[in-house]
């Protein structure tokens, strides 16, 4: 059959600006016609928009105001990538949306209103959410009595672009040789992580031909590729009879080695979380030189997914949560 996977998701929930109303971390300047275009088209209002590049000469941050409320925006001279209306303020009424979960018991600050990609004034949320003395960012939409929430380490962006061009050169060379060696057809559409320090990191998909596959590649700030999905799984691929090709013979690749597995269940939310029930619930990942080790536990409809890498230091978390609400 074939097999859809990623052990990263890159298809985020909800994708956008993390640009706080209280903060003011880099030199803002007022940007040219020849950028804010995107803005004036969507809101035709819009006033004092200033900002600075968040890739040289293709991707900007933008703040800007339009009809009372303060927005902020990351956007290419083409489109706008996110949007969000900034607030300082949390209402209420929105707190007990994460009771009975195992993130519950934070505290919220800094909401967005933020706008679906596509669908103009379609919202959803997010906000700086303080859980056991570290600071994430959580987001969450309803829809009619359904809720589903994603929490990921802090972040000041995140946000999808649409263009292997807006890539660093480095990243782009290296998926242009992958492309000639393996056979592989890379996804336009990417993800972008900036935390607080202003270090990113690249996700993306990649549909690797001949096993009907999707994986994914993270790159760092340096556009060093640091984690993979599962290349090397191929020999274990699922049959017609949804069984493995052949049993995983090297148990390395599907245990993590004791000092990762004790730091994550060790880790907040995780009391009663098991090893999701899947044969790459546990990975290790060996491709073009690099290793890294995902793993995913699921208690109900909850989960917690991480990337670590060889040091067994956390390079991705992400918590996702669902639940009906009255």
């Amino acid at each position: 059959m074939k097999l859809l996977f990623s052990f990263l998701c890159l298809v985020v929930l909800l994708s956008g600006c993390r640009w706080k109303e209280t903060e003011t971390a880099e030199p803002l300047e007022l940007l040219p016609d020849s950028v804010t275009s995107p803005i004036v088209a969507r809101f035709k209002n819009a006033t004092n928009i200033t900002g600075y590049a968040l890739e040289k000469d293709r991707i900007w941050a933008a703040r800007f105001q339009s009809e009372g409320h303060n927005y902020s925006s990351v956007l290419t001279k083409d489109k706008l990538l996110s949007t969000a209306m900034l607030s300082t303020e949390f209402p209420d009424s929105l707190k007990p949306d994460l009771k009975n979960l195992a993130i519950n018991g934070g505290v919220f600050s800094n909401l967005q209103k933020l706008e679906t990609e596509g669908i103009f004034n379609a919202w959803q949320y997010k906000c700086d959410y303080l859980w056991h003395g570290d600071t994430y960012l959580l987001s969450w939409k309803r829809d009619g009595s359904s809720l589903t929430v994603n929490m990921i380490p802090d972040c000041k962006f995140e946000y999808k672009s649409y263009s292997i061009a807006q890539l660093p050169v480095k990243i782009q060379i290296f998926l242009a040789a992958r492309n000639k060696e393996l056979g592989v057809l890379v996804s336009e559409e990417y993800t972008v992580k900036i935390d607080p320090q202003g270090k990113k990191l690249y996700a993306m998909n990649v549909n690797y031909l001949g096993y009907g596959t999707v994986l994914d590649l993270l790159f760092d700030d340096n556009g060093d590729l640091v984690a993979t999905g599962p290349f090397n799984y191929a020999p274990y691929i699922v049959d017609n009879g949804n069984k493995p090709a052949k049993p995983v013979d090297d148990l390395s690749l599907i245990n993590l080695p004791d000092n990762m597995m004790k730091k994550l269940t060790s880790r907040p939310g995780m009391d009663g979380f098991v090893k999701t029930q899947s044969l790459f619930a546990v990975w290790k990942s060996v491709y073009s030189g690099v290793t890294s080790y995902s793993a995913s536990f699921s208690k109900g409809n909850e989960s917690f997914s991480y990337r670590l890498n060889p040091a067994g230091e956390l390079l991705t978390m992400r918590y996702f949560g669902s639940k009906v609400t009255l």
